[in-house]
């Protein structure tokens, strides 16, 4: 697969700004697109993508079928949060970790209340730990990296894995899996054999 990510990254690398940013943002995001993961967030050059960001994220959140929200402005980056309305809705529907988010002051009632409460946390707290919910990690493995920073991890992929570990590597299966099939699927839209 790296060989073909560096075919994909080299098509792409001579598109306009606007098309190179659908390409790479479907690539990066296919568990989010594909259903295996509610968010993700993704920095973004600020030099290039702050002036244009409005209308760029139109256009993304049409062609990728998902929403997004700006976190922060940092001095080099955009940092955006990149969900499945769906997915989140879920989530908060759990009773579990809505009992957890409120405990961060969330609103748990919709989708909205909880990303803007998200991009205040995030400017608060710079990049808050709770936000790891809302991106797919387990409940669990998220308390544990919040009340015992020390604690030995027993995986460590997309995330740090403290419990469950057969499940966490289907799941990140399950996102490789995503990750090569959207790259397949955008080396064929390119035309790159």
């Amino acid at each position: 697969m790296k060989n073909k990510r560096l075919v994909f990254y080299r098509t792409i690398k001579g598109l306009d700004d606007k098309m190179y940013l659908k390409y790479s943002l479907k690539y990066q995001l296919a568990p989010v697109i594909m259903g295996f993961k509610p968010g993700m967030t993704i920095n973004l050059p600020r030099e290039k993508y702050e002036k244009d960001w409005a209308s760029y994220s139109e256009y993304i959140e049409s062609e990728l079928q998902i929403k997004s929200a700006v976190l922060r402005y940092s001095n080099k980056s955009i940092i955006i949060f990149f969900y499945r309305n769906c997915l989140i809705e879920d989530l908060l529907q759990d009773k579990e970790i809505r009992l957890f988010l409120k405990q961060f002051a969330y609103d748990t009632t919709s989708v909205i209340g909880a990303v803007k409460h998200l991009q205040k946390r995030y400017n608060e707290e710079h990049c808050p730990h709770e936000l790891g919910v809302l991106l797919g990690i387990d409940l669990k493995d998220v308390q544990d990296y919040i009340q015992c920073p020390d604690k030995e991890c027993l995986l460590c992929s997309y995330w740090k894995v403290y419990n469950n570990v057969e499940i966490a590597k289907i799941t990140f299966a399950n996102f490789d899996l995503a990750k090569s099939k959207m790259l397949n699927s955008l080396l064929e839209e390119l035309k790159v054999a």
